[in-house]
Order: structure tokens, then C-alpha cells, then sequence
């Protein structure tokens, strides 16, 4: 079995890369989807792949963590972000002062640290990123997470 990967326990609870409580304002309606991955080498050279799979790729669940972290840190830093994501995501104006600023970098560093265990073996976020985002429920500081809005 596999290591959580934010702290020794063994990995056994699954995360939804996508919450579950964005079903209710994220629809989960693709019946299939694919997953494309680029190389691109030193000299230039590139290699695609694409991989298809069933089902809409926003209900994927990977067991990676365990349930002492998916249950308390990971599930804290969902529970602060949904007020402020929610009228995000409805594209309310909306202030986000600094405070919600932090949430929401600590919610998307979560949410990519997560999302690139889809393919294990490419994964980049060190240990050192994914041990402040535990301690700290924030993006590493030499992280820059963007926010806008997609129309």
C-alpha cells in the first residue's frame, strides 16, 4: 500500500481532486473525457500522449492521503474556502480582501498538489511544499496562484 502523501500513514482515503460539495455548482455531466500529457525535451523535440477514460474527470478520486489528513487539515482548508469560492463560482462580484486571498491559495495549492498525483510518476510539488501546505493551510511563498474570471 501506498504512503499518504503528506505524512507517513498509509494512504487509505480517497480525494476527489474535484470536492464533492462542487457537484452542486460544477455539473458532472461528461460521459467520457481524455487526458492528454505533453513532453517536451531539451532539444525541443515534443511527444504527446492521450489517454481516454469513462466518466467526467471532475468525480475522480485517487487514494493518496490518509484519513487522518483528508479528515482534519485538508478537510479545514475546503470548509474555509466554500464561502468564499461559492459566489466565485456563481461569478458574483465579489472583494476578496487578503485574508480570502490566502484561503483561496491555500484551497488551489491544495487542489493541484492533488491533481498531480493523476500521474504519480510526474510529480513536482516537492515534499518541503506539501509539508508548509499541511503546517501552514497556505501555498508555499514561492507559489503564485492567479485569480480571474473565465467567461
Amino acid at each position: 500500500m501506498r504512503t499518504c502523501i503528506f505524512c507517513p500513514n498509509l494512504a487509505n482515503s480517497r480525494e476527489h481532486i474535484w470536492a464533492n460539495w462542487l457537484k452542486d455548482y460544477v455539473p458532472r455531466t461528461q460521459v467520457n473525457h481524455g487526458q492528454a500529457r505533453i513532453w517536451i525535451h531539451e532539444d525541443g523535440r515534443q511527444a504527446r500522449s492521450v489517454e481516454h477514460r469513462s466518466g467526467d474527470p471532475r468525480s475522480r478520486a485517487l487514494k493518496i492521503v490518509c484519513a487522518a489528513c483528508n479528515n482534519n487539515w485538508m478537510s479545514r482548508i475546503q470548509e474555509r474556502a466554500k464561502p468564499i469560492l461559492i459566489p466565485l463560482i456563481r461569478g458574483e462580484t465579489c472583494t476578496l480582501d487578503a485574508d480570502a486571498q490566502r484561503i483561496i491559495s491555500g484551497w488551489a495549492a491544495l487542489l493541484v498538489t492533488i491533481e498531480e498525483y493523476t500521474y504519480s510518476d510526474w510529480v513536482s510539488v516537492p515534499a518541503s511544499d506539501r509539508a508548509w501546505l499541511k503546517r501552514s493551510a497556505m501555498a508555499p511563498p514561492n507559489w503564485l496562484i492567479w485569480a480571474g474570471r473565465f467567461i
